[in-house]
């Protein structure tokens, strides 16, 4: 995180003015231990070192700040995809298939199959599982060698190329030839003999290797010690020192083989190490190709038993017919995928030519046969509810009916009650059933167990009905229990009756009105107005 960071601040340095930017880092990094702020804050392009800022400016922090976490993410995201990939997957991957010289590239287990008869659209896959699909003489599957032409035993004369003198062989060995896969690590001891009088540090050293690709890692036994490190120390006359020299192919710069020199600093002799990268296959050798094969409709050359096509044709076997250029097998493959990863049509049907053939179509369809026409969401025993059909698991709902399964109908006439109204006001209907507010419940919420109003539980017309009998007597000229006249109501007293009437009229408007408001029912007031009309 640190070097990632002075890296930071050095490109920064260089885009903007150095110390408006070495401010803003001090603004971001202000919280750091002062070694690493420090640290942070040496220039890298003039060496003087800057104490950090002790007022921010606000753009500059921003900015520093964007900037580090978009270097942090890219770097994160480019650097640890290939990591975080298994062997089979970095096996399956479409360059892995172009070629037997591609698929053992993209890692060491990765194997080859050559064989002409493979009906596998995968040829390169891990070669644990190859073996299991494909015939062990036609696995490609080539190992790391290693091998020592000249291995003189330390101490023993030999003539010097150089003087033409008899000397003493201080290195074994003197030849190592190594072939290697990328991505691998080949071990061999190298021995020293200090034929010299005087005690002193030796150090072993090699020729420029990053250019060839490859690394070189050291570890030396001096006295029965084992350390890292390519020295060793007071090492005196007759002394031998044995080193472990690891030799790593990073990757394949070439094809062909390369000479690094391996020797003692202050010695002449050296070790010729000879590397001999592996990224081809012998069945790639021209010797071992097919020309013009029957296998690849005579529109193709048989390569590692996989056809290369002629421009104009592509497919496995060159069968089918391209407009212009070469489409190799693995790209019309590849347009049958509807991501990288995904297998050729989805896995149900077969790919030709570039277009997928679905193997059922009732079930199965898409340009990829990536929609089951099966799956969508159902009620009871019908897709769709039977109320619309299956589309690549979505369901198309008829008219009159929504929802993912097709279940909901759209009107809302299972919903109304007894007042005409949805949910009697005082609810919603949701997939034609109510759901109620607050404290109504029932059916169509018609029912408030909690109101402190009697005739609550009742519909308005009873409701009405019942305030009408309360305050106009029984129907036979007398008042009710609980009324608030008790006396009769004499037939012969027109005015008083009158009288009577218009003040229980009276009443009951107050009735209508209180219980409207509190219960919030204006719909009774329509209703309460032809009430009064009879009354009168």
């Amino acid at each position: 995180l640190v070097e990632l960071t002075d890296w930071s601040v050095d490109r920064i340095g260089q885009l903007f003015w150095w110390r408006e930017a070495s401010e803003a880092f001090g603004c971001v990094c202000s919280a750091w231990p002062s070694a690493i702020r420090l640290f942070l804050f040496t220039d890298a392009i003039s060496g003087i070192t800057m104490a950090p800022p002790t007022r921010c400016k606000p753009f500059f922090s921003l900015l520093a700040s964007y900037f580090i976490f978009f270097v942090c993410f890219f770097f994160a995201t480019t650097t640890t995809t290939d990591a975080k990939r298994s062997p089979a997957q970095l096996c399956k991957t479409t360059s892995a298939q172009i070629s037997c010289g591609q698929c053992i590239k993209q890692h060491p287990d990765c194997a080859w199959c050559a064989d002409p008869n493979y009906d596998s659209v995968s040829r390169c896959e891990q070669f644990e599982s190859l073996i299991q699909k494909c015939r062990r003489e036609y696995v490609e599957h080539p190992t790391n060698q290693i091998d020592f032409p000249q291995n003189a035993e330390i101490g023993s004369t030999r003539r010097d190329p150089h003087s033409g003198a008899n000397v003493r062989t201080q290195l074994q060995p003197q030849q190592v030839s190594l072939a290697i896969k990328p991505g691998e690590t080949v071990s061999f001891s190298l021995r020293y003999w200090h034929q010299d009088r005087d005690t002193r540090d030796i150090y072993v050293l090699n020729s420029e290797t990053d250019s060839l690709g490859v690394s070189i890692e050291y570890e030396a036994e001096c006295r029965g010690i084992v350390q890292p490190g390519n020295h060793c120390s007071s090492v005196s006359q007759s002394d031998t020192v044995m080193f472990n020299v690891s030799v790593r192919l990073k990757e394949c710069r070439s094809s062909g083989g390369s000479v690094i020199s391996v020797g003692i600093g202050g010695v002449r002799e050296v070790v010729a190490l000879y590397i001999n990268p592996i990224c081809s296959c012998d069945c790639e050798r021209l010797n071992s190709q097919v020309h013009i094969s029957p296998q690849c409709e005579n529109r193709g050359s048989l390569v590692c038993g996989a056809c290369v096509c002629l421009p104009g044709s592509a497919g496995s076997r060159c069968e089918c017919n391209v407009a212009s250029g070469t489409v190799s097998a693995i790209e019309l493959l590849n347009q049958c995928r509807q991501s990288p990863s995904d297998p050729p049509c989805s896995g149900r049907g077969q790919c030709h030519c570039g277009s997928c053939t679905c193997d059922s179509p009732e079930i199965y369809s898409g340009k990829y046969c990536q929609c089951d026409d099966t799956s969508c969401p159902s009620s009871g025993t019908e897709l769709c509810s039977g109320h619309g059909r299956c589309e690549c698991g979505i369901c198309k709902c008829e008219s009159g009916w929504s929802g993912s399964a097709c279940d909901c109908p759209t009107d809302d006439m299972h919903c109304i009650a007894k007042n005409g109204l949805v949910c009697a006001g005082h609810g919603s209907c949701e997939c034609g059933e109510c759901v109620c507010r607050d404290k109504y419940s029932g059916p169509t919420c018609e029912h408030c167990a909690d109101c402190e109003d009697e005739f609550s539980d009742h519909d308005d017309d009873d409701y009405l009905r019942m305030l009408t009998d309360h305050n106009n007597g029984d129907g036979n000229g007398n008042q009710v229990d609980g009324s608030v006249i008790s006396e009769p109501i004499a037939k012969d007293a027109p005015a008083a009756a009158a009288s009577s009437l218009s003040a229980n009229a009276a009443l009951l408007v107050l009735h209508i009105l209180l219980f409207s408001l509190v219960n919030r029912r204006l719909t009774l007031l329509p209703t309460a107005a032809s009430w009064l009309g009879s009354i009168f």
